[in-house]
């Protein structure tokens, strides 16, 4: 009776892995199917800029409609407020970073080309 048990218990068990796997590879193939497709990086706040969606206006309706709507609305500005602004301060950050590289890496591009000490000195930024 335990070995019928276990037995019932292994199937249900290989049912739920093998649903649980196809779900899965279904649910993979749609997520990089969206992602392919997708924007990127840099022009990811333009294209959401580009993509903005008007929520219809029922601000004249004096129900819960009207109400609803109006919130939604302004949810929906606030969002896409908030998605360029992390656009922006990306743009910032990435301009900040590629600035102190873009000078080590022209001083490491010079370094081999220094002959005398005092060149060496001033390609490595040395202020003596």
């Amino acid at each position: 009776m335990v070995t019928a048990e276990r037995l019932a218990i292994l199937k249900v068990g290989g049912v739920a892995s093998a649903v649980m796997i196809v779900l899965s590879l279904l649910h993979g193939g749609t997520i990089a199917g969206r992602s392919a497709g997708s924007p990127t990086a840099p022009n990811a706040s333009a294209a959401v800029s580009a993509a903005r969606v008007e929520i219809p206006r029922f601000h004249r309706r004096r129900d819960e409609i009207g109400h609803l709507s109006g919130a939604l609305r302004d949810m929906t500005d606030a969002l896409y407020n908030r998605i360029e602004a992390i656009g922006d301060v990306r743009r910032r950050f990435a301009h900040e970073l590629k600035n102190p590289l873009t000078s080590l890496r022209s001083r490491v591009e010079t370094l081999p080309l220094a002959r005398s000490d005092p060149a060496l000195a001033a390609a490595r930024g040395d202020r003596a």
